[in-house]
């Protein structure tokens, strides 16, 4: 019963206990039933032994009856009193018999007493390994909960740097939107651009395009005739003019 406890606070210890069962004040109890179980055996051991050394001095007086009565009868038959020599006989037969009865408890008492020796030795012993097993238990405990407040230290630490972590991430996050949002920016001014440079490239086709009809136009015009200048009459030289202004 007692290993199975030991092997349950082991157990605990592996999985993780209670702040009320704790290693120790399992051990206190098993250890309280234990040293619980040796004060009856002892008590019980104590009641056995004094039963087994009544019984020793009832047969040792009974014995010393049956001398008795034995010298008694000796002595009526010596007297020639054969009535009351097996009067003596009788009573001496009877403390016999009470006698071997005694004997056979006495052997049975003795058997007990040695069970009971064997017992109260053998919970001495559980006793004896559990106090040393309970100062391990109790010392692989504290450390234990030693390491676990360690742990407990560094975890609150590690999640300090996993908030900063966080909020790295959130900036980073924020930086990239932002990197996103200026692209997209970017995107709609340069196809503002484009277009503008489009209608540039447009307007630059319409002036070429224009120049390139006036020459078209001007080469296609023929050019004015000379006219030979003669001396003339004053009249001539206004009919000439006429002549131009009519060509215009």
């Amino acid at each position: 019963m007692f290993s199975r406890i030991i092997n349950v606070i082991k157990g605990m210890l592996n999985k993780g206990i209670s702040k009320v069962e704790t290693p120790e004040v399992l051990a206190e109890q098993a250890q309280m039933e234990l040293e619980s179980s040796v004060k009856q055996l002892k008590e019980a051991l104590i009641s056995q032994i004094t039963a087994e050394k009544a019984l020793e001095q009832k047969i040792k007086k009974d014995s010393e009856e049956v001398g008795v009565w034995q010298k008694r009868a000796e002595l009526a038959v010596s007297k020639g009193d054969d009535a009351l020599a097996k009067e003596c006989l009788k009573k001496r037969q009877e403390l016999g018999q009470s006698l071997e009865n005694l004997q056979t408890q006495l052997e049975g008492q003795k058997t007990a007493t040695a069970g009971l020796r064997d017992k109260l030795a053998e919970h001495e012993e559980k006793l004896r390994k559990f106090q040393t097993q309970k100062k391990d238990i109790i010392a692989r405990h504290q450390a234990s909960t030693a390491t676990a407040k360690a742990h407990d230290i560094l975890s609150s630490g590690g999640s300090g740097g996993s908030a900063l972590d966080k909020i790295e991430e959130k900036i980073r996050q924020k930086e990239l939107m932002n990197e996103a949002r200026a692209e997209v920016s970017g995107m709609k001014e340069k196809a503002l651009e484009d277009k503008v440079k489009e209608l540039e490239a447009s307007s630059d086709l319409d002036i070429e395009l224009l120049a390139l009809k006036e020459k078209v136009a001007a080469a296609s015009t023929p050019a004015p005739k000379m006219i030979e200048m003669t001396q003339s009459a004053p009249e001539d030289i206004l009919l000439v003019e006429e002549v131009k202004d009519d060509k215009k």
